[in-house]
């Protein structure tokens, strides 16, 4: 499980680092939920006119037999693809595409129960749009789509999620 966070964490230093000479980049924080925050979280953002960095963490999924899974993301988006207003963005990104959940059975009086024994997060590539009403260099709220997909234990998962947040 370390291995992945490493990974996460190389893949936006590569995002991160080559374009820090910029000048005219802006640093926001933000709130939301949706794949740019893993979930329910918090994530960091480097804007420049077009382009978008992004590395944040939250809540991936809370249970209340096997507890919080927390995960990491990070995605790198444009905003000159469709158009030169800078309000849409797409974007690529990697991180928790979905769950794998593991479950306990037993009978008893007749009655067949379970319980969620283990959750585990499946990561992979994503792809995002979204649409910023200041423009995405701007801070100030957002809204869009993410379609994922990845793979744990020979098991595809595909995931489709709504993004919202705001960035200060």
């Amino acid at each position: 499980m370390i291995n992945l966070y490493k990974y996460t964490l190389l893949c936006s230093s590569l995002f991160l680092f080559p374009t820090l000479a910029n000048a005219d980049a802006t640093y926001h924080p933000g709130i939301g939920i949706g794949a740019q925050y893993s979930g329910l979280g918090a994530n960091m953002t480097r804007a420049t006119d077009n382009d978008l960095w992004v590395v944040g963490g939250g809540l991936v999924r809370y249970n209340s037999d096997s507890g919080s899974l927390f995960g990491l993301t990070a995605s790198y988006h444009r905003s000159d693809i469709l158009g030169d207003s800078g309000e849409h963005a797409i974007g690529i990104g990697v991180g928790p595409v979905g769950v794998q959940r593991s479950f306990e059975y037993w009978r008893q009086d007749g009655w067949t129960y379970y319980r969620e024994t283990d959750q585990r997060a499946v990561y992979g590539g994503m792809l995002m749009y979204n649409y910023y009403p200041r423009r995405m260099s701007l801070g100030g709220s957002h809204i869009g789509v993410s379609f994922g997909y990845g793979e744990r234990d020979g098991r595809s998962v595909r995931g489709l999620d709504i993004n919202f947040g705001y960035r200060f």
